[in-house]
């Protein structure tokens, strides 16, 4: 009987001496695991941060193109208005030497013409004192007319709509109610009572 167990004891032996070593082997194949799990999340991690990152990196390339692009356009766009402001300048430069004769001009037409029908007015200002001006070579603005000193198009449309008439001769009324210090005596443009009203009207709105 002995020799039947013997053997079998044996064999158990062995098989627990593989099943230890296999155990063993088996905990230590899955130690690396482990580690190679714990690498892999690491790696993971650092891929998603890259990923994030190379997303990031693609957003601000984008809108930096753009901005470069907007850049380009505003770049594009001074440069050609660098030409018209250049012009501009020159032409406010002439301007600015031509102002002494157009304001020798406009300080008498607003301080004395006020009163006078618009046929003396314009041969006071257009042919007595413009030609005076000019003959003493003082800089004054060619086809030189009161109302592009003393007023825009912009306030001509105004009266116009308040209902003053668009003759030239109102439009100087306008000027000189708006324009005076004091409330000018204005001759009635077309014989109506209503211009002046309207002129004394805009002058009463000035003055509050």
């Amino acid at each position: 009987m002995f020799k039947e167990i013997k053997p079998k004891r044996d064999r158990v032996a062995q098989l627990e001496k593989d099943f230890m070593l296999a155990k063993r082997e088996l905990d230590k194949i899955n130690a690396e695991l482990g580690k190679l799990e714990e690498e892999l999340s690491r790696l993971n991690a650092r891929y998603e941060a890259a990923m994030l990152e190379k997303q990031k990196l693609e957003e601000e390339t984008e809108i930096m193109e753009r901005r470069l692009l907007a850049a380009d356009k505003l770049i594009g766009g001074l440069g050609s208005e660098n030409e018209r402001w250049t012009v501009e300048l020159k032409d406010l430069r002439q301007q600015r030497v031509r102002l002494l004769g157009d304001c020798l001009i406009c300080a008498p037409f607003l301080a004395y013409v006020g009163a006078f029908s618009w046929e003396y007015r314009d041969r006071l200002v257009y042919q007595t004192w413009q030609p005076g001006v000019l003959r003493r070579r003082i800089p004054m603005s060619q086809a030189f007319r009161v109302e592009q000193l003393l007023t825009t198009e912009v306030e001509i449309s105004k009266w116009t709509a308040e209902g003053l008439p668009p003759d030239e001769l109102s439009t100087q009324n306008g000027i000189l109610t708006t324009q005076c210090s004091r409330f000018p005596l204005c001759i009635d443009p077309q014989q109506q009572v209503g211009t002046v009203n309207t002129v004394n009207c805009m002058a009463a709105g000035k003055k509050r």
